[in-house]
């Protein structure tokens, strides 16, 4: 589907693996939103927070691990998910795709998306709107204490029942739960899974929504 018309193959890599970092990288990891190879495999930097991954082989990833956890605190996917929710970061996961605008995950804020260059399926829909369109629905951290689990692309929905948002992603935390969800803009952060309530309130992203009057 994105070979367009490139004499190319695309071909799954059974020996890498990929380690995710936060906190204070390498000084030979690349420059925010960069990419690049040292001696550990192939570095890709988020644009606009401490966060890195790292692709590596299962050869090299035992010996780059011991190194890294050195000056880190080793965790789990939960945790991971915990971070990018932290810093406002909406990763795709099975189960939403095909859902969101470049826009509605924020990436028109975080560096992820340029609307001057490049090529890809659906570039005219997410142009149009940066362009010319005005934004119902954006990304949104929500903080919850009810003892349920929410799936990527998983709809919620208000008191009144009505379609409400859909979850890009969420995570486990020492107060309860964490997860960033796609919500209509008066939302006011009250949700509920089914019929179930959430006992959810808006949480704080680390950047302004630029919501268009």
């Amino acid at each position: 589907k994105y070979r367009l018309r490139a004499k190319v193959e695309f071909q799954v890599d059974e020996q890498a693996v990929i380690i995710g970092l936060s906190g204070a990288l390498p000084a030979t990891s690349p420059e925010p939103g960069q990419s690049g190879r040292n001696g550990q495999g192939l570095w890709l930097r988020y644009p606009n927070t401490d966060h890195a991954l790292l692709i590596t082989d299962t050869e090299q990833a035992e010996s780059v691990w011991t190194v890294l956890v050195q000056d880190r605190t080793a965790t789990n996917a939960n945790g991971w998910r915990q971070a990018d929710i932290d810093a406002g970061e909406g990763m795709v996961y099975p189960g939403a795709e095909d859902l969101f605008l470049p826009q509605v995950l924020n990436y028109d804020v975080t560096a992820g998306v340029n609307f001057k260059k490049g090529c890809y399926t659906g570039q005219e829909v997410v142009a149009r709107m940066h362009f010319k369109g005005k934004l119902k629905q954006r990304m949104q951290r929500i903080d919850y204490t009810a003892e349920v689990d929410l799936a990527p692309g998983e709809t919620l929905r208000n008191s009144d029942g009505k379609a409400a948002g859909e979850v890009v992603s969420s995570a486990r935390n020492h107060a309860g739960h964490s997860a960033l969800v796609v919500l209509r803009r008066d939302t006011d952060g009250v949700l509920f899974k089914d019929e179930q309530p959430l006992n959810s309130q808006l949480g704080t992203l680390p950047y302004t929504l630029p919501w268009k009057d």
